[in-house]
């Protein structure tokens, strides 16, 4: 299925252009940022302190594309984030911790191409060193604070211990079978390392002093069936405590273990959940820190009916310690619990809680508190993190006087709203909207897909309202490009229980074009939308093919339409590749199709992203093909029939994730988004080869971003989603207009 739409205008093409179009506008936001809780999920990894202030490392998804990053943030002793934005410390990593050296907070990340990279921040937040080095285990733990801290790092049976200047210790000290390793903690002086056995439930136990030795390995007695799997584990120097969520996830199972690792008692079950808790996915992490003679316990709780909340424990971490602190609650919401981390800032326990919080946010932060004995005095809970909210998914369509765009923007409550602006033409292109103009909204924060076009003096909108799990049903509203308001009083239904649905704009009106389930493919039907005062519905949908279409696209020629599709009903992963067909079939203003047999344009493994654009005196539909950087095209004369078809590009090595073709009145011009990079290059309207050097449109791109562009009089306009790094990193919403001085030379 397309990404992306691109809505075509009607003009007479050039043939004297060579490069692409010149900005003729600044970048320009389509909204102010609003800042609320971070979008993208969050998972807290850990807090050290320096005794003044603490500092907190998560895993942070707010980049979008499937990229996790490292944040830290530092917090005062109420709470309070002195970051609100995080500081990007790592990006594409998958594991982190942080501990103090004495003079810089000491953050090891590890994950991406540097290796293991430890990473120096003062307390006053400013970045002052980094060292990568290469360790062949994963971080399993930390030891103590100051100059003489240490990192251990273990896995597949062997293990190797850094310092906190990033020098190793002692590098793969073997300490027996390469089992998974469930928990692992310190004391003073010794690591901890308990581990699966071969073939049984049981955790064993490895013990290291601190410059990586290795003392022994004991059978703990407890085996991971009774515990679960989700497991935390601190030490004292004559004990240590392990925590676990139990083997349901919804209990708190506690294990005294000696300093050799072996249980001083059967695992003891703690007054935490009911049958009514939900379980959370990943499952809530349980939190330990010692805090003098006692251990101080935290985790969360997600019930049914919708309640969550952190509750604090007390255990004695020795046979003198004593408990006074019942069952405590330093904070609830509304929503889901996940893990939660503690740490200590001299007598003041930080403890973060990762939540879901509905209608808060759509996704789940970081929220924090500073706690005094007896830990139920503390501020807060206050957010860890915070952003813009997330904008993607743009389209564009240029009617007269402007173009509006369309987005999804997530939040700044738990719900998704789509949004609408106008914008003039160049030169000012400044909004014409003082806001946004919300077309509709989705309470669960789902995309909504929707769809815009533009003929004459309206905008068609049409989105899906989701009624059903399996398809979606879509309605329109029709917007006056003059006055801003609403032509219809509500939206209209347009196709219900359908798939993928494209808009196409001719001169007098908007053709929507989607796919139905038939008895054993997707059918394609089309349907004419009016966009005078009258009803948007006149004349029922069509059938236009009784085969299986898929990722369609539409263009015009002012009076009529060409839709391209593939015939792939590849839904997911395909084990097995096959050839299938791109086919093309010219369609009536009123979407009845012209013709009895559709046009076979191009046939292979890979063939997608069919874009059309109308030259003034032919269509040229462009497309993917596969392999890497090849497009491909085709030139149909207006009564649709073929012309030519021609490789386009092998431009740059790499796959392209879109391509779209546009022509204006300076010419014919191919975007494509590649890798990281957007360009844009000219086509020659007759051999359809590309021309000229690509211009570079946008860098530094996420695989999950995308563009929309629209013929404007003068030039064409774009609209993009990237991450702007003034709104915390996350993706927003620009568009650019781009146009030359190149004008076809008048008649004589």
């Amino acid at each position: 299925m397309r990404t992306l739409l691109v809505a075509l205008g009607i003009a007479a093409l050039s043939t004297t252009a060579s490069a692409f179009l010149s900005p003729i506008s600044p970048e320009r936001p389509v909204s102010q940022r609003l800042f609320g809780a971070p979008a993208g999920n969050q998972r807290t990894l850990a807090v050290a302190s320096n005794g003044a202030i603490g500092f907190a490392v998560w895993l942070d998804e707010r980049r979008g594309g499937n990229e996790t990053d490292l944040y830290g943030a530092r917090i005062d002793l109420t709470g309070l984030s002195l970051d609100p934005m995080g500081i990007l410390i790592a990006t594409k990593v998958s594991n982190g911790t942080v501990i103090w050296n004495g003079s810089a907070f000491v953050v090891i990340s590890e994950g991406n191409s540097l290796g293991t990279t430890f990473t120096y921040i003062t307390p006053d937040g400013v970045q002052i060193d980094q060292k990568s080095i290469h360790v062949n285990q994963s971080f399993a733990a930390t030891m103590g604070s100051g100059p003489d801290a240490r990192i251990l790092f273990a896995n597949h049976g062997a293990a190797t211990v850094v310092d906190a200047g990033a020098r190793i210790v002692a590098a793969d000290v073997r300490y027996g079978l390469p089992q998974a390793i469930l928990a692992a903690g310190s004391n003073k002086t010794e690591f901890l390392l308990l581990r699966g056995g071969d073939i049984t439930n049981r955790l064993y136990a490895v013990r290291f002093d601190r410059d990586g030795k290795l003392i022994s390995t004991n059978d703990t007695g407890v085996d991971f069936s009774d515990t679960g799997t989700v497991l935390t584990l601190a030490g004292t120097d004559d004990d240590y405590l392990l925590a676990g969520r139990g083997p349901t996830g919804r209990e708190l199972v506690t294990v005294h273990l000696s300093v050799s690792g072996v249980a001083k008692k059967p695992p003891s079950e703690q007054p935490t959940s009911t049958s009514s808790d939900i379980v959370s996915f990943p499952p809530a992490r349980p939190a330990v820190v010692v805090d003098g003679d006692i251990y101080v316990l935290a985790w969360t709780r997600s019930a049914a009916n919708g309640e969550a909340y952190t509750t604090i424990s007390e255990l004695p971490a020795t046979e003198h310690g004593v408990v006074t602190l019942p069952l405590v609650r330093p904070f609830a919401w509304t929503g889901t619990g996940y893990g939660s981390v503690l740490g200590m800032a001299g007598s003041h326990v930080i403890l973060i809680s990762d939540a879901f919080r509905a209608g808060v946010s759509t996704s789940i932060d970081p929220i924090a508190t500073v706690l005094e004995s007896p830990y139920g005095s503390g501020l807060g809970p206050f957010a860890l993190s915070s952003s813009a909210t997330r904008q993607a998914s743009p389209q564009v369509a240029s009617a007269n006087g402007g173009y509006a765009v369309l987005w999804n923007e997530y939040g700044p409550d738990g719900a998704t709203h789509l949004l609408l602006r106008r914008f003039l033409s160049a030169p000012t292109g400044a909004p014409i909207e003082a806001a946004p103009i919300e077309v509709a909204s989705n309470g669960t924060g789902s995309a909504i897909n929707a769809r815009i076009a533009a003929a004459g003096d309206t905008y068609v909108v049409a989105w899906p309202t989701f009624d059903t799990p399996v398809t979606s049903n879509y309605v329109l509203r029709r917007l006056s490009a003059t006055t801003g308001l609403w032509i219809d009083a509500e939206p209209v239904s347009l196709a219900a229980h359908s798939f993928e649905l494209t808009l196409g704009a001719s001169s007098n009106g908007v053709l929507a074009v989607y796919s139905v389930n038939c008895p054993s493919q997707r059918c394609m039907h089309a349907r004419a939308i009016a966009t005078d005062s009258g009803a948007p519905l006149r004349t029922a949908e069509t059938l236009l093919t009784a085969t299986t279409a898929s990722d369609i696209s539409v263009g015009s020629n002012g009076i009529d339409f060409l839709v391209a599709w593939t015939d792939n009903l590849c839904l997911g992963f395909c084990d097995l590749p096959y050839d299938y067909n791109l086919l093309a079939q010219r369609v009536s203003a009123d979407g009845k199709p012209l013709g009895s047999t559709p046009l076979a344009l191009d046939k292979g493994y890979g063939t997608s992203w069919p874009s059309i654009a109308w030259t003034g005196s032919s269509y040229v539909v462009t497309w993917a093909a596969l392999g890497p950087g090849v497009i491909r095209a085709s030139r149909l004369t207006a009564n649709g029939t073929l012309a030519e078809t021609q490789h386009v590009a092998n431009v740059q090595p790499g796959y392209y994730q879109a391509q779209r073709v546009v022509a204006t009145g300076n010419g014919l011009f191919l975007l494509t988004t590649r890798s990281k990079v957007m360009e844009g290059v000219t086509l020659d309207p007759q051999s359809l080869i590309a021309s000229g050097t690509p211009a570079t449109l946008e860098i530094d791109r996420l695989p999950n971003e995308s563009f929309s562009t629209a013929v404007l009089p003068d030039g064409l306009v774009i609209a993009y989603d990237r991450v702007d790094s003034d709104s915390g990193n996350v993706e927003r919403v620009f568009s650019r207009v781009f146009g030359n001085t190149v004008r076809r030379r008048s008649a004589r």
